[in-house]
């Protein structure tokens, strides 16, 4: 008995240490996977404030932090992106998103900001719309990546509803 408690209490910690082990290294995989995909995405054709569509804001900024797979801030004010969701940072996919996202439009990358014409009151703060940012379209690479995916009950309220990258993607 005085042998086999101490087996046990060994046996058990090898079993959280390989645990916490495969944990990590499928993070580490599911990262690598994203920079793989990442390498199709990379555009520098810069975005002009004239390709805003609407008479909402549309407006030039810098972006200084990556919140998640969805939202961003630009000179500190968050914005929400229109129609395109992605999994929540502690759901699976959620960091892998937000990676995606990173590496398309790391802090310190000037964007446009076309706020939707049809929700400019906004989300929990945040400015609704679609950001241009190293000659992407970051609400449509976030769809099409599958790192993220479309809201179609906002189809209708939203001024990009109609826009092809949406309507492929089910609106």
């Amino acid at each position: 008995r005085r042998i086999l408690k101490p087996v046990i209490i060994i046996g058990i910690g090898l079993l959280v240490i390989a645990i916490i082990g495969i944990s990590y290294a499928v993070q580490e995989i599911t990262l690598m996977q994203v920079n793989d995909v990442l390498e199709d995405y990379v555009d520098e054709t810069p975005v002009k404030k004239s390709e805003c569509l609407g008479t909402a804001r549309c407006f030039e900024g810098t972006v200084t932090q990556v919140i998640d797979g969805d939202t961003i801030k630009v000179d500190g004010q968050s914005i929400r992106f229109a129609l395109a969701s992605s999994p929540e940072l502690s759901d699976e996919g959620g960091k892998a998103s937000k990676k995606f996202i990173e590496v398309l439009c790391p802090a310190g990358s000037t964007v446009i900001v076309d706020e939707d014409d049809m929700q400019t009151g906004g989300s929990y703060g945040r400015i609704i719309g679609v950001v241009y940012c190293n000659g992407n379209n970051l609400n449509e690479e976030l769809v099409n990546s599958q790192y993220g995916y479309i809201i179609d009950s906002f189809c209708e309220n939203s001024e990009f509803g109609t826009n092809e990258w949406a309507r492929k993607n089910g609106c």
